[in-house]
Formats: structure tokens, sequence, C-alpha cells
């Protein structure tokens, strides 16, 4: 009767390490996917500071896609108030969604501010 305690018991602990060892595999993986969301959110901002930095006047109504590598991301806009542009950018891989919302100064390039936002 032990016997048969002590291997139940076991069982138990090996299913228990099993899983936990697949769950912390899965929680790896999307905070992989949420640093590489975040990493191509940042990629489309830095496209929008050059495009500021050539044209001060620069706007984007209309979402608009780059190729990062294998990946994309996405220049949701760019809106103007008096000399300080705000982007929003937004970068996608997997489950990891990163959306930033980035002021700078368009007329010397400062950052003013970066955030994470929800949504926009």
């Amino acid at each position: 009767m032990a016997i048969l305690l002590l291997s139940v018991t076991l069982f138990g602990m090996t299913l228990s390490l099993a899983q936990f060892g697949i769950v912390t595999r899965f929680n790896m993986l999307n905070i992989e996917q949420k640093q590489t969301s975040a990493l191509l959110a940042e990629s489309c901002v830095q496209y929008a500071e050059i495009f500021v930095a050539h044209d001060p006047e620069y706007l984007l109504t209309q979402p608009q896609e780059f190729s990062v590598g294998d990946h994309t991301c996405t220049l949701i806009a760019v809106t103007k108030h008096g000399s300080e542009h705000t982007i929003e950018a937004q970068g996608i891989s997997g489950p990891g969604i990163t959306n930033l919302e980035v002021i700078v100064d368009s007329q010397n390039g400062h950052l003013i501010s970066w955030e994470e936002v929800g949504s926009w």
C-alpha cells in the first residue's frame, strides 16, 4: 500500500513539474514576442523621426506599413502641434503588441515624450 501511495505521489509531482516547464516555455515565448513588438514599434518611430527631420511639415493621416527584416511595423499617424510632432507607431509579433506615442520637437529633433499606450 505504501509503495502505491509513494508511486502516485511521485507521478503527481512529475506531472506538476512537467506542466511548470511547459508554462515557463510559453511565458518565455510571450516575453520574446513582446520584446520583438517593442523593437518593431521603435523602428517605425525612427522612420517617422527621419521623415520629420527632412520635412518639418511632415504629416501622416493614414497608417503606413514598413518592412523591418522579416517583420513589419505600422506607423499609425504623425500629427503636428506647433513645433511638436506626435508619432503613433505599432509593432506586432504574435500575441505581443506594442503601441508607442512619441512627441518630438521638429525644430531641434529633441525627444519630449516616449510612452507605451494601450491603444489610441
